[in-house]
């Protein structure tokens, strides 16, 4: 079903995911507040639950709104550059030709010898 990439992916995200739970400022807010409530642990890993499975919905929904974004940018970008690459090279080619002929036309003799041959 998976290959090499897809294994390592899913490899990378468990971790990252294994890792990201073991930061205090994820799961200390909530023991501290049902110790202060007086919460049963239940209750408290209850809360921390639902909490932790709306973080990671939201994180999921954030970042297919961030890929659909990149697609619509990146075929915008596309298809103006593929529009206007060949007005822009047209516009740099007659830049070019009026610079050199407004110094004068002079070549280099590098040139000149390929010039020759």
């Amino acid at each position: 079903m998976f290959d090499t990439t897809g294994y390592a992916l899913i490899t990378v995200a468990v971790a990252t995911a294994l890792f990201h739970t073991l930061i205090p400022d994820h799961w200390l807010p909530f023991v501290l507040i049902g110790n202060a409530r007086g919460w049963k642990i239940s209750t408290t890993a209850a809360v921390s639950g639902v909490s932790a499975l709306i973080h990671v919905v939201l994180s999921i929904v954030l970042g297919v709104v961030a890929l659909a974004i990149g697609e619509v940018a990146a075929s915008a970008i596309g298809e103006t550059l593929e529009r206007s690459g060949a007005v822009l090279l047209v516009v740099f080619g007659v830049g070019y030709a009026l610079w050199s002929w407004h110094k004068g036309g002079t070549s280099t003799r590098a040139e000149r010898r390929l010039i020759s041959r």
